[in-house]
């Protein structure tokens, strides 16, 4: 079978979002990933590859939770310890957060969406839905406290 279970490793909070961030060390699921090539023989690689082959211990999936609620990478939920080489991995776990992050700052100004002063509660209550959501509103809605 060409796929791995592993277990989260990390979350980070980010704007009020969720980063989660994955880690394998398994030889035989990294050799089947594009990641391979710093397995392989040195001469082949650019300066940068040869640092990057020394340093390589783990290959990290990261996902970030989005104001709508979803999953950038749908990772997250029932089956999100289970992946395939061909998922999205980085080689650190710097650079897996630096991905969400973008991700996260993308889709933000996407949906026009900002956070409230940070002083303020992360949720309100909607009395028309009856629902708790995170405190997002419209860059154009002007709102007041």
């Amino acid at each position: 079978m060409n796929e791995i279970e592993i277990n989260k490793h990390q979350t980070y909070k980010y704007k009020g979002l969720k980063i989660g961030i994955w880690k394998t060390a398994d030889r035989k699921f990294i050799r089947r990933s594009w990641a391979a090539i710093y397995f392989g023989d040195l001469k082949f690689l650019s300066d940068r590859g040869k640092e990057i082959h020394k340093k390589f211990k783990y290959l990290y999936l990261w996902d970030c939770s989005l104001p709508d609620g979803n999953s950038y990478n749908h990772k997250f939920g029932e089956d999100c310890g289970i992946f395939y080489p061909t998922d999205r991995f980085e080689v650190t776990e710097a650079k897996a957060i630096a991905k969400a992050q973008n991700i996260i700052d993308l889709e933000l100004e996407k949906v026009g969406m900002e956070l409230f002063d940070s002083s303020l509660p992360t949720h309100v209550y909607n009395r028309e839905t009856g629902q708790v959501t995170l405190r997002w509103c419209l860059l154009e809605d002007n709102y007041e406290l």
